[in-house]
């Protein structure tokens, strides 16, 4: 499932596996379903996102990519000849130009007022996971199922660097610490750290998660969020490492997409179980508002003596389920959490 949030409104699009793109505007109060986007083909639509000026809504499906004008609510750009294989991710540059990854390793590079790609490129050999762009750099990163992250310099339309194979999948990807330092989630549950610039091999990384690391979202420069296989959120630090706590959950299901809304108020996500939550996050920008170290410490050693337990999505060797603390009931300062303020299902019945 694709998920992503409008940079100028309280509007999140997703993308199902039916092919089907529902976009909703949300509130406290509830949602209401603007739009949906149907195909006869059924082909699995894994990525949506906006443009960065919400002009227009990108969407993949199958091996092909459309963007739709938001305002006339019609299909906008379509390129004939896309990928040869199912497209996984995709990424804004700028208003114009938008990058998709494959299943079979291959980034392309479209400017919408062509019909034809701008730049291809084929160095990683296994699904891309995750796409990041840098505008202050022009640089893309990619993390790809081959255990290595790719670094492509967009100004030359090259490739930079190739790191060494992690000899793990890394499946998402952040930048923190003033852009000195680069986070990829890993399939066996560690956070691989990068050093910006010395790509070869890590520099630091941080286990703790039983089970995969599918999505990070930057919450500041010392912080992120992780959805991980065992279905739960959590906030973690970043140099110093360290647990702070439990954010949400999606039972056992595990965590597809993260995403945060215009103001970063409001996280998304959405996992197997058919489900969108928005959860507000608003006291994690509060001062005050921390877990003390002890607090965490107990949190992480709960989390390791848990039993092992399998992976829902079927792919690698789960570790086991972390400690959930279930919609916002924590101790310390996730009490405070709001919870889910608004779940819509987006399933489609067929007949």
């Amino acid at each position: 499932m694709g998920l992503h949030f409008h940079p100028r409104d309280d509007v999140v699009a997703a993308g199902l596996i039916t092919g089907d793109v529902h976009v909703y505007r949300f509130s406290p109060h509830g949602s209401t379903c603007l739009a949906t986007l149907t195909t006869p083909h059924h082909r699995s639509c894994r990525a949506v996102r906006f443009s960065d000026n919400g002009a227009y809504l990108f969407v993949s499906r199958g091996r092909s990519i459309l963007a739709v004008d938001c305002q006339e609510s019609r299909v906008a750009w379509r390129p004939s000849r896309c990928h040869e294989a199912a497209i996984n991710t995709l990424t804004t540059i700028d208003t114009n130009l938008v990058t998709t990854g494959d299943d079979k390793g291959c980034i392309c590079v479209w400017d919408i007022r062509q019909p034809a790609r701008v730049v291809e490129f084929k160095e990683q050999t296994d699904f891309i996971s995750d796409m990041l762009y840098i505008p202050d750099s022009s640089t893309l990163l990619a993390t790809s199922g081959d255990g290595s992250l790719g670094v492509f310099d967009m100004r030359k339309g090259d490739l930079d660097s190739l790191s060494d194979n992690m000899e793990d999948e890394l499946l998402s990807v952040a930048v923190v610490k003033g852009g000195s330092k680069v986070v990829c989630g890993s399939q066996e549950g560690a956070l691989d750290i990068f050093t910006w610039g010395e790509w070869a091999d890590i520099s630091d990384r941080l286990p703790g998660h039983p089970q995969s690391v599918d999505a990070i979202i930057k919450i500041d420069e010392d912080t992120i969020l992780t959805g991980s296989g065992d279905g739960i959120i959590r906030l973690v630090q970043i140099m110093p490492h360290k647990l702070l706590g439990v954010v949400g959950d999606h039972g056992r299901f595990p965590i597809e997409r993260l995403a945060l809304s215009r103001d970063a108020r409001i996280l998304g996500s959405c996992s197997h179980d058919s489900l969108i939550k928005l959860w507000d996050i608003s006291y994690l920008y509060e001062e005050g508002t921390g877990e003390s170290e002890s607090d965490a410490d107990e949190a992480m050693e709960d989390e390791d003596e848990q039993e092992a337990k399998p992976k829902g999505k079927g792919k690698g060797k789960g570790k086991g389920k972390g400690k959930g603390k279930g919609k916002g009931k924590g101790s310390g300062f996730f009490a405070d959490l709001q919870g889910v303020i608004l779940t819509s299902t987006c399933t489609r019945k067929h007949n």
